[in-house]
Formats: C-alpha cells, sequence, structure tokens
C-alpha cells in the first residue's frame, strides 16, 4: 500500500473473478494475479487473442501428456512381460536371491509403468513424485541386490 509520501503509485493486479486487488512486495511489475509473468496483452489481462503462441511455450509432453503417457506405460509392460518370460540374468540362483532377482525386475517395470500411467491421468504432481521416488528406493535396493 502506498503512502503520501511513497512516490511509487499503488499497483492492482485483476483476479480472475474481474475484481482489482493490491499487488504486494512480493509481486512484481509485469505479474498478473496468478504470481507468474505476463507476457500477454498490456495491462496484465490476457483476452486470448494469442492462444496459437501460447501452445509454443508448452512443452510437448504437456501438450500430448495423454499419448506420452500411454507409450510409456506400454512400453514398461512390455519390458516388464518380457523379463517375467525371459528372466534377468541371475535369476537361476539359489534361494532367497534366484526367486528375488527373477520378480523384482517385471515388479519394477510394472510400478514405472503405474507412475506413467498416474502422471498421464493427471494425478497430483506430489503423488506421482512419491510414487516415483518409492520405485527408485526400490531399484537401488535391486542393484545393492544384486551386487551380492
Amino acid at each position: 500500500m502506498s503512502t503520501p509520501d511513497d512516490p511509487r503509485p499503488e499497483e492492482h493486479h485483476r483476479a480472475p473473478g474481474g475484481e482489482s486487488r493490491p499487488g504486494g512486495p512480493e509481486r512484481g511489475p509485469h505479474e498478473g494475479a496468478s504470481g507468474g509473468v505476463d507476457h500477454g496483452a498490456p495491462g496484465g489481462v490476457d483476452d486470448g487473442a494469442q492462444d496459437g503462441a501460447d501452445d509454443a511455450r508448452v512443452p510437448f509432453t504437456e501438450r500430448h501428456r495423454t499419448a506420452v503417457g500411454v507409450l510409456v506405460v506400454v512400453l514398461c509392460l512390455a519390458v516388464a512381460v518380457f523379463f517375467a518370460v525371459v528372466g534377468p540374468a541371475g535369476a537361476d540362483e539359489p534361494e532367497p536371491w534366484g526367486p528375488i532377482l527373477r520378480w523384482a525386475a517385471p515388479v519394477l517395470w510394472v510400478g514405472l509403468a503405474a507412475v506413467a500411467g498416474a502422471w498421464a491421468a493427471g494425478v497430483r504432481q506430489v503423488a506421482v513424485n512419491r510414487m516415483a521416488g518409492v520405485v527408485l528406493v526400490a531399484y537401488l535396493a535391486y542393484l545393492v541386490v544384486r551386487m551380492f
């Protein structure tokens, strides 16, 4: 909020409902109500006239999230089936390492397919990141088991 002694005018930003609200010190002069930098029309109001140009700034994986996700899921499941049928090297080891080595790889690939499917379905990023973390920790444990 500006004071009479403050030479800077008070900034107002348009909120999604159309009402204006004062900008705080955490907002720059080119930031909109969402807090991001506004590259749209002058005045901070995007009228949607540049819809084609916005597609160029969106990454390919975000524009085609479902297609990329389904492709990754299919590839991960194909590799999981391959490892389930053929079995990775060292799967003929005696108990307990043999079954662990035999089925860990297919389970990890199914877990990776689940992460890709959740990402493609638009599940919250926090949940997808946690799922990916679990798969990563399981993979690291698998690598430790493979060393022995």
